[in-house]
């Protein structure tokens, strides 16, 4: 609807909310300037209306250029007295009417509205919205919430700490570093994270002493905020990590892993991987294997003989993400592992690394794979490319295990449909009555009316009332 047929109306007392809700309905952008207009009207209702229409209307333009016009007509308000009006209306009942008005508040980025954009940090669905309203507000708004901590309760102080560090405000180290001394666990955490995310490599020493915290959540909080310090103060962090590695405590020499990581230390993460708890050697080998460092490919592939399989299998996954042909011979004597799992993780890597070497072995294990190691096998030749491996994922319709019979059908489902009339009689027929289904819907999908003639008949001859209800369902939306 124009908008110039509405327009008229809005000076009418009674019309106007109409009006300013219909807009907001069925309006573009050329009542952009209408409804922020009614974000000042010195009624209530109107002022609230107003901004539920503008969301809304926001929420239905087409391209970021459409919606930058609301953006850009609301932010011209900071300042103005209008603000003081819709943080009047926050005291409303009406949890829609609340949720607009703080969306408004924040495109608008006035400094008085920090307080409830703080507030609304706490749901979960506007605090994106809210952090871009404090980002807005700059430090006039970082100032604001400081102002305010002093006399916050422990709650509203860690969500004001959170606020600092996704927004990097540095004046606030003073209050930081006396938050890490709190009675409250959440206080202690979101202190240090925040910390590392701002860059106060002041506070380094401070966040290192929470290592010991007798709360676990406190101290994964320090690490974190070391992690985030690591880039600007290496030396540092590596000091600390050093420590870490040499403590008695397991979870000390694992925190060690993740600081090393950060650090990029090779040498010190292949060290790690002779630890005598298996939990830390195999954090050593994945942070090793994120490093994508060809010259630890060795050190992968020693890890693939630790006693612990778990280890083992991040070795294996480790070495599919580095590559290299150093990694496949390794990789292809891990497909004997008596850990299933180990050799599932050994197959996606020989996948990742492609080539016909990887390629022999995989249809060499097939042969003799039955479970979960078929599937993972079926699934790894799916991802590779060309008709020798399409051909190889066929044998698994001939498998005894129902499951394996049913990714292989999705599998092949996904590349075509050349394969559907050569196994058609195999599988309309198989013992197993949810082959029957997957195989018809397979087939129907990919053929169209063309599979009417033979799920027809499969129809005539089916005992088993789910699979004749599955095959009525599938004819009747082919008809």
């Amino acid at each position: 609807m124009p908008v110039n047929v509405l327009t008229p109306h809005a000076s009418d007392g009674i019309l106007k909310r109409p009006v300013i809700e219909c807009l907001g309905a069925v309006g573009d952008a050329e009542a952009v300037p209408l409804l922020v207009e009614g974000l000042g009207d010195r009624v209530r209702a109107v002022r609230e209306a107003a901004a539920c229409a503008i969301i809304r209307l926001r929420g239905r333009l087409a391209g970021a250029e459409a919606a930058r016009c609301v953006d850009d007509a609301l932010a011209r308000l900071a300042g103005s007295a209008v603000v003081d009006g819709l943080l009047g209306s926050l005291d409303t009942t009406d949890q829609g009417v609340r949720d607009a008005l703080i969306r408004v508040l924040g495109y608008i980025g006035d400094a008085r509205a920090a307080l409830p954009l703080l507030q609304g940090c706490r749901d979960e669905r506007l605090r994106r919205l809210c952090l871009q309203g404090l980002r807005t507000m700059g430090e006039r708004g970082m100032e604001a919430l400081a102002a305010a901590y002093p006399a916050a309760d422990d709650e509203e102080k860690s969500i004001i700490i959170q606020v600092w560090g996704e927004l990097g405000f540095t004046g606030c180290a003073d209050l930081l570093g006396e938050a890490m001394g709190s009675a409250r666990t959440m206080m202690r955490r979101a202190a240090a994270v925040a910390a590392g995310k701002i860059g106060l490599l002041s506070l380094m020493g401070t966040i290192a002493a929470l290592l010991d915290d007798r709360e676990h959540d406190v101290r994964e909080g320090a690490i974190n905020g070391l992690i985030r310090l690591a880039p600007a103060e290496p030396a540092g962090v590596r000091a600390i990590a050093r420590k870490l590695a040499d403590s008695s405590s397991t979870g000390s020499r694992h925190d060690a892993v993740r600081l090393y990581a950060a650090l990029g230390d090779a040498d010190r993460l292949a060290l790690l991987m002779k630890d005598e708890d298996p939990l830390v050697r195999r954090s050593a080998v994945s942070a090793l294997a994120e490093q994508h460092i060809p010259e630890s490919v060795s050190n992968l592939v020693m890890a693939l003989v630790d006693e612990d399989p778990d280890v083992r299998i991040a070795a294996a996954s480790g070495l599919g993400e580095i590559g290299g042909a150093e990694a496949v011979e390794p990789l292809i004597l891990s497909l004997d592992d008596e850990d299933p799992w180990v050799r599932c993780a050994s197959l996606r890597s020989l996948g990742r690394i492609g080539g016909e070497r990887p390629l022999d072995a995989i249809e060499r294990l097939i042969d003799s794979a039955d479970g979960v190691v078929m599937i993972t096998a079926l699934e790894t030749l799916a991802e590779i490319e060309g008709g020798r491996a399409a051909n190889l994922v066929k044998r698994g319709l001939e498998s005894g295990d129902e499951e394996v019979v049913k990714v292989a059908i999705d599998l092949l489902a996904n590349d075509g449909s050349d394969w559907v009339n050569t196994y058609r009689e195999r599988l309309l027929s198989h013992s197993h009555w949810d082959v029957r289904i997957s195989f018809a819907r397979a087939m129907a999908r990919l053929l169209g009316r063309e599979a009417m003639p033979h799920l027809t008949a499969a129809l005539q001859q089916e005992q088993d009332e789910l699979v004749r209800d599955e095959l009525q369902t599938l004819l009747g939306g082919l008809r």
